[in-house]
């Protein structure tokens, strides 16, 4: 399941010294490379993509969590970027609902690496399990028969 951020020109109002920076150097607008997803994580046709247009938080405008609860689910693996302001957001926003939150900290990523180490040591231990993507995957494999 993909959120990802495609702002509209001139939107969403400013009113965040991060939003009005996005204006002044557009990387996240519809129609631009910086929307893309990256081709070697590119959502396959039966992956959700949802899109938000609005919000520091992921989760925040779209159908995040109706779709979580109709698949089932109960547990999220969090990968993304700004570790500090969307993805501590959403993992939040989760914990809030009810789900457990897993944090791939090497998944994750924020300008300055400073910010990323603070969020991913004092803040999301208190929040959810934080691990490396190597251990999710290890432990997801079929065992030995």
């Amino acid at each position: 399941l993909y959120v990802n951020f495609c702002g509209k020109p001139g939107f969403p109002r400013p009113n965040t010294l991060i939003h009005r920076r996005s204006q002044r150097h557009p990387m996240l607008v519809e129609g631009t490379w910086g929307v893309e997803t990256h081709a070697a994580l590119a959502p396959k046709p039966e992956d959700f993509v949802l899109e938000r247009t609005v919000g520091v938080d992921g989760s925040y405008g779209t159908q995040l969590y109706p779709v979580l609860r109709m698949l089932g689910r109960t547990t999220m693996l969090m990968s993304g970027v700004s570790t500090n302001l969307a993805v501590e957001g959403i993992v939040r926003a989760s914990v809030n609902r009810g789900f457990d939150v897993v944090v791939l900290e090497d998944c994750c990523a924020s300008y300055p690496d400073e910010w990323h180490r603070f969020s991913i040591e004092n803040i999301m231990p208190l929040l959810a399990t934080v691990t490396t993507a190597e251990a999710v995957v290890r432990a997801l494999a079929p065992a030995p028969a």
